[in-house]
């Protein structure tokens, strides 16, 4: 009788544990993506404001997701993100005909989805080779490793992004004129590489690391003062 009751106990025990973490999936799951919304509606807004050009603020908590909570969710949220670019697109599509392309989920998803996995495969390929480390470091130098993995590995979904996004836009547009502006790979390079993909890289290394520091943090202490391991 004792051995069956411990064996509930365990097995209630490891159901409750199940349900939280599905739990706090679920929760972190519909932040990010009022994240996203809400990013890149801003972004939306300040180009109407007379900025010449439209950064992807959504890639934010994208990356940030992948890189403090796994594979799994840089995947989803990056799906989000594409999900919501291809709304933008197809708002868009009627008054601006070259935003038709994007209403492509080979254009506007897929990239975002594998951008999103390529960022959260880098951190936690990188993070493991440095805990595997012998080298004995300070608080403050492990901070400093966090940042700079997540700094590298922000950089390759930037261009990962880029790439698929662009070599998708340009698949399906190529040669086709809109307004008098025909797209081709030097159009892409001066329009969007150039500006775009420069800004982005220097604003996102420095700001997506940022938080996934923070976030390491406050997830460790919770940890601690949970017990957990």
């Amino acid at each position: 009788m004792l051995f069956i009751f411990e064996n509930i106990c365990i097995i209630t025990f490891m159901n409750n544990v199940e349900n939280h973490k599905k739990n706090k999936e679920i929760a972190t799951l519909g932040i990010t993506l009022a994240l996203v919304v809400v990013l890149q509606a801003l972004a939306e807004i300040i180009q109407k404001f007379g900025l010449p050009i439209s950064f992807a603020l959504g890639l934010i908590p994208v990356f940030v997701c992948g890189q403090v909570y796994g594979v799994k969710f840089g995947a989803i949220s990056g799906g989000v993100f594409g999900l919501v670019s291809l709304f933008i697109a197809l708002i868009y599509s009627g008054s601006i005909p070259m935003y038709a392309v994007a209403i492509n989920p080979l254009v506007s998803v897929l990239p975002r989805i594998l951008c999103g996995t390529v960022c959260a495969l880098v951190y936690k390929g990188l993070s493991k080779a440095a805990a595997k480390s012998t080298k004995p470091r300070t608080e403050k130098q492990n901070r400093a490793v966090n940042f700079a993995i997540g700094c590298f590995s922000t950089i390759c979904g930037v261009i990962t992004n880029t790439i698929l996004f662009l070599s998708m836009f340009l698949a399906f547009a190529h040669g086709k004129n809109y307004d008098g502006l025909v797209i081709n790979f030097k159009w892409l390079l001066s329009s969007v590489v150039a500006i775009n993909t420069v800004v982005e890289l220097c604003l996102f290394a420095v700001i997506v690391p940022s938080i996934t520091v923070v976030l390491n943090i406050i997830e460790n202490k919770r940890q601690d003062e949970n017990g957990e391991i």
